[in-house]
């Protein structure tokens, strides 16, 4: 390396060193003020996330023209509207492989599987608008053979305010979680039986 470069960059170091003298004070308040806002803003965020919340037990029951019908139902426990809504219902059906167990995940059919949006919760929506049942039109009862499987149902939803998404997922791991009856209107998870 030649001197002169060597001067030129002794030079740019005395002009930083003595920029950060005068100025380290304001340069660390800017940084620490930076943090703390950027972190209280995502904080702030991060508690506008959807909250719900998915029945332990299924529905069952059987409509006029004999079809049967398995109910799962949700409730929106979010002080917002939540959006962009998909649902899905799996058989999870164990497989024993060298090493450990794998699981085929066979798809079942839902009447509907996506929503626009669910209202936000508000026990005094006389519609009850934040809570929805989904109907699972393939015979459970019938593909549920094996007692080694097990019943999935995952909902994916946004938050309207934020746009944060989140997961839900449920177990169904015995047929004694089906319960023959509708589900009760509201904030409440209650089967009323069939007369």
């Amino acid at each position: 390396m030649s001197l002169l470069y060597l001067s030129k960059q002794n030079g740019v170091m005395d002009t930083i060193f003595l920029y950060w003298d005068k100025h380290s004070n304001d340069i660390i308040i800017s940084l620490v003020t930076g943090l703390i806002t950027s972190g209280t803003f995502l904080w702030i965020l991060f508690l506008f996330r959807p909250n719900i919340s998915i029945c332990d037990t299924i529905g069952f029951d059987i409509k006029e023209d004999g079809t049967k019908r398995y109910l799962i139902k949700v409730i929106n426990r979010t002080r917002n509207k939540i959006f962009d809504v998909k649902a899905e219902v799996h058989l999870l059906q164990p497989i024993n492989v060298e090493g450990g167990t794998n699981y085929r995940w066979k798809k079942l059919k839902l009447v509907k599987d996506t929503n626009i949006c669910i209202n936000r919760f508000d026990t005094k929506d006389k519609d009850a608008s934040y809570a929805m049942i989904y109907v699972v039109s393939d015979d459970l009862e019938e593909i549920w053979k094996e007692p080694s499987s097990r019943i999935n149902f995952t909902i994916v939803a946004r938050h309207n305010v934020s746009g944060f998404g989140k997961v839900f997922s449920k177990d169904y791991y015995t047929k004694a979680s089906i319960k023959k009856g509708t589900f009760c209107f509201g904030n409440t998870f209650k089967i009323s039986s069939i007369v």
